[in-house]
């Protein structure tokens, strides 16, 4: 969540990626810090989930957030991944109006996608119906604000992530946290509290960056792009698309409690993927600018 505090033209060359000696040390050190507090949040939400609630709705909040994992690639294989690639490559005022192209893209996207998900979430009983439910209310703001992360490492500024994310982090524990003390916790209000402190973390993106989405330019972005976000999407299907749909195959063959003890198995893992997860948005740019 680093600012591309470029709007203007001559604003915008203060976006340009920095990778070089002491500057490329900075970059994975914060890298890892934000990716650390992300990750760290996303496990004590989960199990601040599982010690609050049943089994079954243990399920649910499982079934919702791979919802969201489903819904945040989608996005990040259409936006995120080629404006990583694209923007070492860009002049300053090219660099500007696409990545306001981008997040327009994304904002049209996710209020697409959470249709869908509302959709879904009215056609399935409870747990799930509701977690989708609450959702999808929230998803826009959840996906805009990993777009807007994944921007700040696109143009070197993963200090800036850093913020963004600590401010998602607040948020969660300013909501989540008298939920905790009075007693009044449950699936659909832990997810309410973690998408509306997302909202929030976009909304200071969007202060990061200096300038609002821009929708008028979601079909020249998503033509322009075709060429990377074909390969980028079916990257995504063909590996963590069509893991974590099978939590949901899961959940028809085995039931919910099959669901939740395997997500509640891989949550002890998740710490062990933050240098998996930091590497390709440090990377990435690097790469490209080299070349």
């Amino acid at each position: 969540m680093t600012a591309v505090t470029q709007s203007l033209p001559a604003e915008a060359a203060s976006v340009a990626p920095r990778w070089g000696g002491l500057g490329r040390v900075r970059s994975i050190g914060w890298g890892m810090v934000d990716q650390a507090l992300s990750s760290v949040t996303n496990f004590a939400l989960g199990v601040l989930v599982a010690r609050s609630v049943s089994v079954r709705e243990f399920a649910g909040f499982s079934l919702a957030y791979v919802a969201y994992v489903l819904c945040n690639g989608l996005v990040s294989a259409l936006v995120s991944e080629p404006l990583i690639v694209r923007v070492g490559t860009l002049d300053d005022d090219d660099r500007a109006s696409k990545i306001k192209a981008a997040h327009g893209t994304a904002f049209v996207l996710s209020l697409a996608i959470a249709v869908v998900v509302g959709g879904a979430g009215l056609a399935l009983p409870t747990p799930v119906g509701p977690a989708l439910r609450i959702l999808a209310v929230f998803l826009p703001g959840l996906l805009l604000q990993d777009v807007m992360r994944m921007t700040f490492f696109a143009t070197g500024s993963p200090a800036k992530a850093t913020a963004n994310d600590g401010v998602w982090a607040f948020w969660q524990a300013a909501l989540i946290v008298p939920m905790v003390a009075m007693g009044t916790t449950s699936v659909t209000r832990l997810i309410g509290a973690w998408g509306a402190a997302a909202g929030l973390a976009a909304l200071f993106g969007l202060w990061q960056v200096r300038h609002l989405p821009s929708p008028n330019g979601t079909r020249s972005w998503l033509t322009g792009q075709r060429d990377l976000a074909v390969p980028f999407l079916g990257e995504f299907g063909l590996t963590t698309g069509a893991f974590q749909s099978t939590f949901y195959l899961l959940g028809l063959v085995g039931g919910l409690d099959l669901v939740a003890g395997l997500r509640g198995a891989l949550m002890a893992a998740n710490p062990l993927n933050i240098l998996f997860l930091v590497v390709p948005p440090l990377a990435i740019p690097a790469a490209v600018r080299l070349r």
